[in-house]
């Protein structure tokens, strides 16, 4: 699928096959993942995954979304106060360009910043 706004997120999560949201939280040497309950009022953590090589992530973040029923990524996205992007924001849109050749959900960028 692709990078999609929250709008649209919510409108796709309207459909009658709900699954669940899973959030990652993309850093530089793990991957912390999230998932939700089935009314997507609640995250609680699930894993965290080593960030050493893509190939071995990306089966490790595969197997998680089939065995939970993910229907959607959430991803933080560290936009500084400022509200520009710098070098961190970069690697995770790059991280999650190269996922989307690989996983068929949508996906949506939230902002950390406050959080």
């Amino acid at each position: 699928m692709a990078v999609v706004e929250l709008k649209e997120l919510s409108d796709f999560l309207k459909s009658p096959e709900r699954g669940r949201i899973m959030g990652l939280d993309v850093g530089s040497k793990t991957v912390g993942v999230a998932l939700s309950d089935k009314t997507f009022l609640i995250a609680t953590p699930l894993s965290v995954l080593k960030r050493e090589k893509f190939q071995p992530l990306l089966k490790s973040l595969t197997e998680l979304i089939k065995e939970n029923d993910a229907v959607a990524l959430v991803v933080g996205l560290p936009i500084e106060m400022s509200g520009g992007e710098g070098a961190k924001c970069q690697s995770i849109r790059q991280f999650v360009e190269n996922l989307l050749e690989f996983i068929d959900i949508p996906v949506v960028f939230w902002d950390e910043r406050l959080s």
